[in-house]
C-alpha cells in the first residue's frame, strides 16, 4: 500500500508539474492567450519537442585533438533564381567552449565525379552530402564528422520571429546588381553603423557580394550574423517565448538537413550554448595573407568564368592543408 501511495504521489506531482508547464508556456504574462497552440500541428510539434527534451544527449564524434568538425552548407532557398547554390560553405569546429570557423570560398574550382565545377554548385548538381563532405576533407585536411545543409531563408524566418537583430555594418553597401525576381536586379543599399535588420534585410546583408573584401568580406558578415542570432536567442526567456520555440522547431524541420542523430543534435545544442563566441576565431582560404589560392578564368560556353584555384594548381591542396593544420595547432 505504501508503494502504491508513493506512485500516486509521484503521478500527482507529475500532473501538477505538467499543468505548471502548460501555464508557464502557454499563458505568458506579457501576451494574451494564443488559441493557435491547440492546432493539431502545434500539439504534435509540442510532443516532438518534449520527446527531444527527454532524449538523452549523445556523445559527439571528435578527432584525435578533441575537435568536433561540422561542414555547414548554406543554400539560397526556393524563392531565389538559383535555389540550390551553396554560397556559404563553413567548416565549424567545436571543442569545450572554443569554436573555429573556416570559410571555403564559393568560387573554388574543384573536381568531383571526374568533372570540374565551382564548389558552390555541387549540391545543385549531385545532391550528395557525403561526397561533398569527402571533398571538404581533402581540401581542409581535417576529419569532418557531420554536415548541416541550411536553407538561408531560415535566417530570414528566425530574424522575423525575433523582431530583427542589431548588427554593426562596417562599411556602406550600395549593391546595384543584387539579384531580384525573374533574373532582374534589386539594388540593396545599407549605410554603415549599428543597424536593426529585419528578416529581408538580414538575408540581403549575408548574401550581397558588395564588399571591399569581396567574397571574403561576405564570409565575415555571415559569421557575424550567426553570432548575433545566437546571442539574441540565448537571451530569450523560454517560458515567455514558447510560441517562438514552436515556430523555430517548424523552421528547422523545413529548412535544415543533417546527418546528426537526434541525441547528437541535443548534444550539439548543449555544446553551442557553452561556446564563448567572443573568443571564437574565423579564418578564410585567401589569395593573400596567406596566398594559398589564386584567381583564374575558365572558358565556358557562356564566356569566361571567374574561379579560384589552389596556389599549387588544380586539386593540389597541400598548402591549404598546411595552413589549416597550423590554425588548429595554435589551439593546442
Amino acid at each position: 500500500m505504501a508503494k502504491f501511495s508513493e506512485r500516486l504521489k509521484t503521478l500527482g506531482l507529475m500532473i501538477i508539474f505538467i499543468v505548471l508547464l502548460f501555464l508557464a508556456f502557454y499563458i505568458p504574462q506579457n501576451r494574451s492567450f494564443n488559441i493557435n497552440i491547440f492546432k493539431t500541428a502545434n500539439l504534435l510539434n509540442l510532443g516532438r519537442i518534449f520527446h527531444i527534451s527527454l532524449t538523452p544527449s549523445g556523445v559527439l564524434k571528435t578527432d584525435s585533438d578533441g575537435w568536433t568538425n561540422i561542414l555547414i552548407l548554406g543554400k539560397a532557398g526556393k524563392d531565389n533564381p538559383a535555389p540550390d547554390l551553396t554560397d556559404s560553405i563553413i567548416l565549424a569546429s567545436l571543442r569545450n567552449n572554443q569554436v573555429i570557423f573556416l570559410s571555403i570560398p564559393r568560387d573554388l574550382y574543384v573536381k568531383i565525379d571526374g568533372n570540374y565545377q565551382k564548389i558552390n554548385s555541387l549540391w545543385a548538381s549531385i545532391h550528395d552530402a557525403q561526397k561533398i563532405k569527402e571533398l571538404a576533407i581533402r581540401i581542409s585536411g581535417r576529419e569532418i564528422h557531420y554536415f548541416v545543409l541550411v536553407d538561408l531563408e531560415l535566417l530570414k524566418n528566425i530574424a522575423e520571429q525575433l523582431d530583427g537583430v542589431n548588427v554593426l555594418v562596417k562599411e556602406d553597401i550600395n549593391d546595384s546588381l543584387f539579384p531580384g525576381a525573374n533574373y532582374s536586379y534589386s539594388p540593396f543599399i545599407l549605410s554603415k553603423g549599428w543597424r536593426h535588420l529585419d528578416g529581408d534585410t538580414l538575408l540581403k546583408y549575408v548574401r550581397t557580394r558588395y564588399d571591399s573584401e569581396g567574397d571574403f568580406g561576405r564570409m565575415k558578415r555571415q559569421q557575424q550574423v550567426l553570432a548575433a542570432l545566437k546571442n539574441k536567442i540565448e537571451n530569450l526567456n523560454t517560458f515567455q517565448n514558447f510560441d517562438f520555440i514552436l515556430s523555430l522547431y517548424n523552421a528547422f524541420k523545413e529548412h535544415i538537413k543533417t546527418d546528426l542523430s537526434l541525441s547528437e543534435i541535443k548534444a550539439f545544442w548543449e555544446a553551442t550554448r557553452k561556446l564563448d563566441l567572443t573568443a571564437s576565431k574565423a579564418f578564410n582560404l585567401s589569395i593573400k595573407d596567406p596566398a594559398i589560392l589564386k584567381e583564374d578564368y575558365i572558358a565556358t560556353y557562356q564566356g569566361r568564368m571567374f574561379v579560384l584555384i589552389p596556389d599549387g594548381g588544380l586539386d593540389n591542396y597541400n598548402k591549404i592543408n598546411e595552413y589549416v593544420n597550423q590554425i588548429y595547432e595554435n589551439y593546442q
